[in-house]
């Protein structure tokens, strides 16, 4: 168990298992429960880093929780098959909340639109359901949902444009043409490039 500050909020990272390809679980039922219990009365939020039997150990004792899967790279290759069928039955479970997460490593990071590709295509998530869960989902899940997570007035937002319908083709993903943070623009591609509906007169 490690405290950690992640984006401004105060958590407590608990393992309750080993890793994705051990999946045993590290704490008892009764550990894990006191564990998240202390961290509520100490007002800090709880990450559960959990695979197989731990993933229901965690439900049970931890609240709230949110389900994170494993990024597959050359390594874990041999995990994505598992990380499917995990992901094909969590979208079956009402009230799951399944947050956009990866366990990113050296050479992953700015291709994060991979693993939207894949729990669509191969997860079974429905697309407009993984669009959530990265933005409104993942910004409660750090409780900072009055300051990002949704384009309202008063809240911070990063907004990009794609060339494509992602809810229609989830490979539109890979093709950004507009990209802002903070109010200023670092990527805007010809205004010809931008799809009809995005709704961006031509």
């Amino acid at each position: 168990m490690q405290k950690q500050k992640e984006a401004g909020a105060d958590l407590i990272k608990i393992y309750a298992s080993e890793g994705a390809r051990q999946g045993g679980m590290t704490l008892s039922q009764e550990q894990l429960n006191a564990a998240c219990d202390e961290a509520k009365k100490q007002g800090l939020r709880t990450l559960v880093h959990a695979y197989r039997e731990a993933v229901r150990a965690a439900t049970a004792g931890c609240t709230p929780f949110f389900a994170k899967t494993v990024d597959g790279f050359a390594g874990y290759e041999s995990l994505l098959a598992m990380n499917h069928e995990f992901l094909q039955r969590a979208v079956k479970i009402w009230g799951l909340k399944i947050v956009f997460g990866t366990d990113a490593l050296a050479g992953a990071h700015g291709r994060n639109a991979e693993e939207f590709i894949d729990r669509v295509r191969d997860g079974g998530v429905d697309p407009t359901a993984a669009m959530v869960s990265a933005n409104s989902l993942g910004a409660e899940a750090l409780g900072m949902s009055n300051q990002i997570g949704s384009i309202v007035p008063g809240l911070q937002a990063d907004i990009i444009a794609l060339n494509g319908d992602p809810l229609k083709d989830i490979t539109s993903v890979r093709r950004v043409v507009f990209v802002m943070k903070g109010s200023i623009v670092y990527k805007n591609a010809a205004r010809g490039a931008m799809p009809v509906y995005a709704g961006i007169p031509s």
